[in-house]
């Protein structure tokens, strides 16, 4: 599986970074889970969007959620990085 990311996904991560240093440490272990889909590790909780036409969210941790789509086959494009509210919120 091959990972790209928006523009917005870097500069969001880049603020999430500043404000918790440590939680480079979560992305990374959650991103890795992602590159061995399919199948999904249970520690993602990935699941559909509910309203939207193929977006789709894991957890970072109990707090922080990525959203992403699946670009191609083989390849998944990360949307947002942000708080589970905010990253739900944005397109």
């Amino acid at each position: 599986m091959n990972i790209q990311r928006k523009k917005k996904f870097d500069k969001q991560l880049h603020r999430l970074v500043k404000e918790k240093p440590n939680m480079l440490d979560q992305v990374e272990k959650t991103l890795d889970a992602l590159l061995r889909y399919p199948p999904p590790h249970p520690s993602l909780r990935m699941k559909h969007i509910q309203g939207t036409d193929g977006l789709f969210e894991c957890s970072v941790n109990m707090d922080i959620r990525i959203t992403f789509e699946f670009a191609a086959t083989d390849t998944i494009l990360l949307r947002n990085i942000d708080h589970h509210d905010d990253a739900l919120k944005q397109p």
